[in-house]
């Protein structure tokens, strides 16, 4: 039987016979010590439980005659010890999350006793305190206690949950510049967000015409190069960096379009027909010259410049973002296809370590902090569903954010160590991942 039908037909079977059921209720049905200070009242609490466990136990031990021989009263005296032995001593110190541990602990071994039929059998028909104490019966006044635990746990946590997400929305930066950027449509879908190229004022004729001749120089190689026997995915490249410029949008992932080109150039050094090579060369810095006029770029490089660069923390970069693209691949509808696949050619930049800039690890680490603040921001009111076991995902912003988006952002982003988040100017994310992973993760 469980433990809240046993409490409820002993307390109809007390009641019947005369005996009280106090529960310590305030407006609204919610327990009164709701409104006192949580640290004043877990120590309260932590004393009325190891109190009435060492009632219990001490009662247990004066029935010691009466134990049953299937061993149920060694089983209560068991576990009130047990709680006697986790509340021994002080409460620890602002350290709450341990606090409830301890308290929801003894709480557990107290509802063992409840169920217990021994205890059912005896101690809802003896007095705590002794007959002449004037205080209820020991098992109504465990049940009285359990009850305002549970009303005051509820309404704690849910007001401790408020103030993570309030701690968590005054942590969560605007996205910024990066080779990507996030946003979800009107069906609630994650997609990359494009956004127009800032007109750089008296240099713009002359960015202009940089652009038209990069285009012009980019459709001759692509018609020489389908010709050649050189690896067809470096004319599909060119032919991405040529859609980029074109498209007049995202500088940044123009620009770092222009990084993945550069390194793939340098490698054709020594299989590529030497006109072919010139021309892939000059078109390169043709593109970097280009993107180079622009103040968003500029600061994008300024940014990265002061990042110190290691094989280890690219190694973990690149792991958390391909643990994440794989997940986001499998996220159905939630996710359009554009998303894992921009993040997959983001984050080929850094795929070797050795060869990986400052500016490809960067722009890969900025790509992962923009999804997990987008993502994030519109997922906090979806924190405690999972509890309740939403699985199908809820409206929030403009639509439909999924559980399953949510915890692979958070566990990949998660996987990046704290202090290589610090080195990039994103600390937050790890941290705010780890408090995702605990708010979401159901009961």
């Amino acid at each position: 039987m469980s433990f809240n039908s046993i409490k409820v037909r002993r307390r109809d079977r007390t009641l019947a016979s005369g005996g009280t059921c106090r529960i310590f209720l305030g407006a609204g049905g919610v327990a009164s010590n709701s409104q006192i200070n949580v640290q004043t009242w877990t120590r309260i609490t932590r004393n009325k439980l190891r109190t009435i466990a060492h009632e219990i136990g001490s009662q247990a031990v004066q029935l010691l005659w009466m134990w049953p021989e299937n061993g149920d009263g060694r089983i209560v005296k068991a576990a009130t010890e047990n709680v006697i032995r986790r509340l021994d001593g002080p409460q620890p110190v602002r350290a709450l999350k341990i606090a409830f541990g301890e308290l929801d602990y003894a709480v557990e071994q107290l509802k063992i006793v409840a169920v217990n039929p021994f205890f059912q059998a005896e101690f809802f028909k003896r007095k705590a305190g002794g007959k002449r104490s004037g205080r209820d019966f020991i098992g109504n006044e465990l049940l009285e206690l359990l009850d305002e635990y549970a009303s005051y746990r509820d309404v704690q946590e849910a007001a401790m949950e408020i103030e993570v997400k309030q701690a968590i929305r005054a942590t969560l930066p605007e996205q910024k510049l990066s080779p990507a950027k996030f946003t979800f449509d009107e069906n609630g879908v994650l997609r990359i967000q494009h956004e127009p190229i800032a007109s750089i004022g008296d240099d713009q004729r002359v960015a202009d015409n940089s652009r038209s001749a990069v285009l012009e120089l980019g459709n001759r190689i692509l018609e020489n190069f389908h010709q050649s026997n050189l690896d067809q995915r470096v004319g599909t490249l060119i032919s991405e960096v040529q859609e980029a410029v074109r498209s007049k949008q995202d500088i940044i992932r123009c620009g770092f379009k222009r990084l993945v080109l550069e390194n793939t150039v340098q490698q054709l050094r020594d299989e590529a027909p030497a006109i072919l090579y010139s021309e892939l060369a000059t078109y390169s810095s043709g593109v970097g010259l280009y993107v180079s006029m622009h103040p968003d770029w500029q600061k994008f490089t300024e940014h990265a410049a002061i990042v110190d660069v290691n094989p280890i923390d690219v190694r973990q970069v690149y792991h958390a973002g391909r643990t994440l693209i794989s997940a986001l691949e499998k996220a159905g509808p939630a996710v359009d296809p554009e998303v894992p696949k921009t993040l997959s050619w983001i984050f080929e930049a850094i795929r070797d370590p050795k060869l990986a800039s400052k500016r490809a690890l960067f722009g890969a680490w900025r790509a992962l902090e923009n999804l997990a603040s987008k993502v994030f921001g519109a997922g906090i009111d979806l924190i405690g569903s999972a509890k309740h076991g939403v699985q199908m995902g809820v409206k929030v912003s403009a639509g439909l954010l999924t559980l399953a988006v949510i915890q692979a952002v958070a566990s990949s982003t998660s996987l990046v160590p704290p202090t290589i988040a610090q080195a990039m100017h994103g600390g937050w994310v790890p941290e705010i991942a780890k408090k995702f992973q605990d708010l979401i993760k159901p009961d």
